[in-house]
């Protein structure tokens, strides 16, 4: 199917667009080939998951996109083609008829405003090149976001909305790579050897992801990919601070595993390891979207709710018991039943954010004093 909708899109825009290009295709396609096979050596993951997988970043979506407003649709066909791809086989093909469709998309939105001329980027005519150049950055984007949603949802099996294709951070950060690819443009419009200048700016994007990353790694817990002590006191006290200043509610939510000693006693660490892993992912599943949820200990997490009063806060932590307790979780010596005790306590503006922490904590030891398996508030 995609491989269809690649030859009708290449078919289409060859008799529908300009086939002059202000520069020769011999002076472009060989520069934009050698980086985007050298850029795509420069893969790194964003410490983001999709569908399950760790995100991969390749840095050549600036070259794709300077290619469908410096190359007629032949040539971008045979440069999305002869770019290898990290995948194999049929997803790899997937991949490169993805990279036709994309590319030419933004191409045409260009041409179309740009007019059939050679634009030129000085005097008044620059701004009708500097509109054709961000029209056809949002419809790239766009249609990329169009066309892997089909993708992973035909190809892959994976729904849309398991995925962060659609997040406001993967949508600025394809905008902000093809912007990399719109400023070479127009260097390359002054003249082609200017096109050598991308290599050095995608391997700074990409160095800078990666540092990224590595901080963001220091402030996640690797057992349940949910924030760690550290990532959790940071993100805490700005949210103290911005409730504090807007004179809004927040709510402390001190979650712990039930006789989670005596599991590991019991079966072994493995298997209070991959209890611990479930744990973090339902109560990532079960918190609401602004919700600050880590692990602080070894079987202790807590989940701060911003703008939540009492009862919001009562009932996200029934929704966090019992979505834990009502399914075993799969484990090395087999499905094993688990809960939490949970402890609920409202901020007060007097009181300090280690106050409310010892008042949640408080509520949380009277829940397993109660029984376990429960929801305590504070008073």
């Amino acid at each position: 199917m995609l491989l269809f909708g690649a030859g009708l899109v290449t078919l289409t825009a060859s008799l529908t667009m300009p086939g002059e290009r202000p520069q020769q295709w011999w002076a472009v396609l060989p520069v934009l080939l050698v980086a985007s096979i050298v850029s795509q050596r420069l893969a790194t993951t964003t410490g983001m998951h999709r569908a399950g997988r760790e995100v991969l970043v390749v840095p050549i979506g600036q070259y794709l996109f300077a290619a469908g407003i410096l190359l007629d649709p032949w040539w971008i066909a045979v440069l999305a083609l002869g770019i290898p791809s990290l995948r194999s086989g049929l997803r790899g093909l997937g991949v490169r008829c993805q990279r036709i469709i994309t590319i030419t998309a933004g191409s045409a939105t260009f041409w179309t405003i740009a007019g059939n001329g050679h634009p030129r980027i000085d005097g008044d005519e620059s701004w009708r090149v500097v509109g054709a150049l961000l029209a056809a950055m949002v419809v790239h984007t766009m249609v990329e976001s169009v066309v892997v949603t089909w993708s992973v949802r035909h190809i892959a099996g994976t729904q849309a909305r398991g995925t962060n294709i659609w997040s406001a951070y993967n949508a600025v950060r394809d905008l902000w790579e093809v912007a990399i690819g719109a400023a070479s443009c127009v260097l390359v419009l002054v003249h082609p050897l200017y096109a050598v200048l991308m290599l050095p700016i995608a391997y700074l994007a990409v160095e800078h992801i990666r540092l990224e990353r590595e901080n963001r790694q220091t402030k996640v817990d690797a057992r349940t990919n949910l924030l760690n002590v550290r990532g959790f006191e940071e993100l805490a006290a700005r949210e103290f601070a911005d409730a504090a200043e807007r004179h809004s509610t927040m709510t402390l939510l001190v979650l712990d595993l039930d006789h989670l000693r005596q599991l590991n006693n019991d079966h072994g660490h493995r298997t209070g390891d991959a209890v611990i892993a479930e744990v973090g992912r339902r109560l990532a599943a079960a918190a609401r979207r602004d919700d600050v949820v880590a692990r602080i200990g070894g079987e202790e997490f807590v989940d701060l709710l911003p703008d939540a009063d009492l009862d919001v806060g009562l009932m996200v932590g029934e929704r966090m018991r019992a979505l834990i307790a009502e399914t075993p979780v799969d484990t090395p010596v087999g499905r094993l039943t688990v809960s939490v005790s949970v402890g609920v306590a409202e901020w007060s503006r007097d009181e300090t954010f280690e106050a409310l922490f010892d008042r949640a904590d408080h509520a949380m030891y009277e829940a397993k004093a109660a029984g376990r398996n429960r929801v305590c508030r504070a008073p």
